[in-house]
């Protein structure tokens, strides 16, 4: 077989639109905020086109393609057991579906294909990021590998053994290889985009992404809660009933008008003692 390794297309960033491919340990449907709202709809809103790799979270046996936030999700078979077996079936799974990345970009019109916590299907990313020409984004919204040496020292975990050689195997795969290579990288927060070039990965091109909430969200919280008397005003808890003057409950002030909590309480005890030791 020959191999043609073709030039890396532009930085994305000057396009208006981007075209991407998402490769995803995140499950379908997805649930995580950083997904459905940033992606599947305030990315998607921006016009901006992404198909994403997933397995399935439900039993699935077969792989099946379908519509999400505007584009397209492949949607992997799975194996819901909890026996080791089923555990690593399911893993194997995962990464033979990962494996129609190399079709989706060579017949694809991306710009770039982006990985979120997978490793090994992360390597297979890079490799098809080369052949292809495409640029390659990995998206690290946890340390897992830590994770898995942290566990594996706990004498009640289970596959302890199991988790070492994971936390070895993918650390090394990440910060050796990964990283290294991808042409950008989100993180988290800022002390974990410090902390990751802490391990040789030019902090430069690592850009924070915090997790949040949506905004919708937040003021159906705020609207039930003030509907209850429940304030933070001035730095003090005011619960039971509304004050007669309330304190300020916003440092500052939206650009559509609409206030900015500085702190929000749920569910505090109205107690005097309490409010005074607050």
């Amino acid at each position: 077989m020959t191999v043609q390794i073709l030039p890396k297309q532009p930085v994305f960033c000057s396009k208006q639109i981007v075209r991407m491919l998402v490769v995803s340990s995140d499950t379908y449907p997805a649930t995580r905020v950083d997904v459905t709202v940033l992606f599947g709809e305030q990315l998607a809103a921006r016009g901006h086109k992404i198909d994403w790799i997933l397995q399935s979270e439900r039993h699935c046996e077969k792989s099946f393609v379908t519509e999400w936030g505007g584009g397209r999700v492949w949607v992997g078979a799975t194996d819901l057991g909890d026996s080791l077996f089923h555990r690593i079936r399911k893993h194997v799974l995962g990464i033979l579906h990962d494996l129609t990345l190399f079709s989706r970009l060579r017949t694809g019109d991306y710009e770039l294909i982006e990985v979120k916590d997978k490793f090994i299907s992360g390597l297979f990313a890079a490799l098809a990021a080369r052949w292809y020409g495409k640029r390659f984004v990995y998206w690290l919204s946890y340390p897992f590998p830590e994770e898995y040496l942290f566990r594996s020292r706990d004498p009640a975990e289970r596959y302890a053994r199991l988790y070492r050689v994971r936390g070895l195997v993918f650390g090394y795969i990440l910060y050796k290889w990964l990283l290294p290579r991808a042409d950008h990288v989100f993180v988290q927060s800022e002390q974990m985009r410090r902390d990751v070039a802490a391990k040789g990965i030019s902090i430069e091109k690592m850009t924070a992404v915090p997790m949040g909430i949506p905004a919708a969200l937040l003021w159906g919280v705020v609207a039930r809660a003030a509907a209850v008397g429940w304030w933070v005003g001035q730095n003090r808890p005011v619960g039971g009933v509304r004050p007669q003057q309330p304190g300020p409950l916003t440092t500052g002030n939206r650009t559509d008008g609409r206030p900015v909590p500085d702190l929000f309480l749920v569910g505090m005890p109205t107690t005097d003692e309490f409010q005074h030791q607050f």
